[in-house]
């Protein structure tokens, strides 16, 4: 098993394959998947594959164009307690000297603080959440 990291419940990481450098993410026990902010969520298909385009935005970065291949179509129960259908991606996560791949749900959080949860199914074989700490992991770009 390999060793993991204590984290706390809020934390800067960052999306290298999507363009994202540097965003702040809510780590949330409580939701199952992953979801990023995207804005203008379009399907296409090139030579028989899927691919998710969408728009990313933060008050720290400028609108980010991306793409990703899309592997699922699921229900999730959002944050007010209504079934919505989500893209689901595959992207690498970057967390302080750790690289591994995650699924994420694309909605729109535009009315919420952060941009991005990372969900149980992210975390389990990497990260330990400790709720008393707030951003303790140092941020590193392995990606650069």
């Amino acid at each position: 098993m390999n060793k993991k990291i204590c984290a706390g419940w809020r934390e800067t990481m960052s999306l290298p394959e999507l363009g994202i450098k540097m965003i702040n993410v809510k780590l949330d026990t409580g939701a199952k998947t992953s979801c990023l902010h995207a804005l203008d969520i379009k399907l296409s298909a090139q030579n028989g594959i899927q691919w998710v385009n969408f728009r990313y935005s933060s008050s720290a970065t400028s609108d980010l164009k991306c793409r990703a291949k899309l592997i699922d179509q699921r229900v999730i129960r959002n944050s007010g307690g209504h079934d919505e259908t989500r893209y689901i991606i595959e992207t690498l996560c970057q967390f302080n000297s750790l690289l591994w791949p995650i699924e994420i749900g694309l909605t729109d959080r535009s009315t919420m603080k952060y941009n991005m949860l990372l969900g149980r199914s992210a975390m389990k074989q990497h990260i330990i959440v400790d709720p008393s700490l707030s951003f303790s992991v140092p941020f590193e770009d392995i990606q650069s």
